[in-house]
């Protein structure tokens, strides 16, 4: 049995579940509650989606690439502990309050370690990390449709190397400025929409044990979207 529940303000649905995965308590966030005998057990899907929506939509391989994320809130703790299990050569987290990132690197190697740094979005050394950069992963809502900064961007096309992956979780509007500077140079570039679905159908795989529509779930949060 699976179930999304509602939670008294400042609580968290971890606080009612009984086990945790390791990846619902390295992102420090459960998505997803199955009961089993009783027992609540909590997962988090979005970091394992985001790595499925990359290798099975974009046939992309982690493996000895360098990242970049921008932002260091809950969708950039999801994403990062998603990579840690993989191969990649490092990972650099840049987020506007350097001692933040500082903080999501020091929690989560505290679990598996790995090539992490943090460096401030105003720092010099954004460019050029980003210009080395094999994938750049927005985490933040900048570019986001009616959010605080809908018309901004990181990072310039400038600085994104053309065999750059560039992935952005904001899936409202589909192409975002970053995404459309990035375009501009030849990178390849995504939009969140299939993490959304590919979260989503890894929760619809463990609550029913059958393999998800996921050509169904596509253009069914295509067409949301499109009515957005």
């Amino acid at each position: 049995i699976g179930f999304n529940v509602t939670v008294p303000h400042k609580e968290t649905i971890m606080s009612y579940v009984d086990i945790i995965s390791r990846e619902a308590e390295r992102a420090r966030a459960v998505n997803t509650v199955i009961i089993r005998d009783g027992i609540l057990y909590g997962y988090n899907t979005d970091g394992p989606g985001f790595v499925r929506a990359l290798k099975d939509e974009l046939g992309y391989c982690l493996e000895s690439k360098k990242a970049l994320i921008l932002g260091a809130g809950g969708a950039a703790r999801g994403i990062v502990a998603a990579l840690l299990k993989h191969d990649l050569r490092a990972i650099t987290i840049a987020n506007r309050t350097i001692e933040r990132s500082q903080k999501l690197i020091s929690d989560l190697n505290t679990y598996c370690g790995g090539d992490l740094r943090s460096i401030g979005l105003a720092d010099d050394i954004l460019k050029e990390v980003a210009a080395d950069a094999d994938m750049i992963v927005n985490c933040t809502t900048v570019g986001m449709r009616h959010g605080p900064s809908p018309n901004g961007n990181l990072i310039a096309g400038l600085y994104i190397s053309r065999k750059a992956l560039i992935y952005d979780l904001v899936y409202n509007p589909p192409e975002t400025p970053i995404m459309k500077e990035a375009r501009a140079v030849g990178a390849m570039v995504s939009g969140g929409l299939s993490m959304l679905v590919y979260q989503g159908a890894i929760g619809f795989e463990m609550w029913t044990d059958k393999k998800a529509p996921i050509k169904i779930m596509r253009e069914a949060a295509n067409e949301a979207l499109e009515q957005n």
